[in-house]
């Protein structure tokens, strides 16, 4: 999948490597206020450039508590 020079056990990228992964850091969720807490996440996934919507779902899913996941219905088609 990557094209790299191995040297020993260390790999160097070359230019046509790409890298998929991004740092999305959510903040504590908000249970008074959920629409602050999902417009944070909304810019992180934009400054991120995360656009999949897979991807925001598990970031979201992830980040909140298991409380608040029990009173909602996450039925996934």
């Amino acid at each position: 999948m990557f094209s790299s020079t191995q040297n020993s056990t260390l790999v160097t990228p070359t230019a046509d490597d790409h890298v998929y992964r991004v740092a999305v850091k959510p903040p504590p969720f908000w249970k008074n206020k959920p629409s602050i807490w999902f417009a944070q996440m909304e810019a992180q996934f934009r400054t991120s450039g995360v656009t999949a919507d897979q991807t925001m779902f598990d970031y979201l899913i992830s980040a909140v508590d298991s409380e608040v996941l029990e009173s909602a219905s996450l039925d996934s088609a």
